[in-house]
């Protein structure tokens, strides 16, 4: 979807829409996202077009950018979602972590904005 989108096939913001909805179509209504029929029921809902979403599955494009994302968050040092990377990568919170806890090292950030500075927060 983010191809046809890039390609100005869809509106602006219809990724964004259909995967919203796909994640709604799984975890609010239970139903299995990994069948084709669910995906593109959720899609044509959303307004994506199902012909150039197949079309770049086909054509591999959709794959090289999904083997992008993973080498990147590769890079990045991410292990699972959600994942947020602070102080040039020097900290980072993963998983079920506390609102409190994502304040307070973005709070000692933005008090001590330097990177070669410890957060004892």
């Amino acid at each position: 979807m983010q191809l046809t989108e890039q390609e100005g096939a869809v509106a602006p913001g219809t990724s964004a829409t259909v995967l919203r909805r796909m994640r709604e179509a799984f975890f609010v209504q239970g139903l299995d996202v990994a069948r084709l029929d669910v995906q593109q029921e959720v899609g044509r809902q959303a307004g994506a077009d199902a012909d150039r979403a197949r079309k770049h599955l086909a054509d591999g494009r959709a794959h090289a950018l999904l083997d992008r994302d993973y080498r990147e968050a590769e890079s990045l040092g991410v292990k699972g979602s959600p994942t947020m990377s602070l102080n040039q990568g020097r900290q980072t919170l993963y998983g079920n972590v506390g609102y409190r806890i994502i304040e307070a090292n973005i709070q000692e950030l933005l008090r001590e904005p330097n990177p070669d500075h410890a957060s004892w927060r």
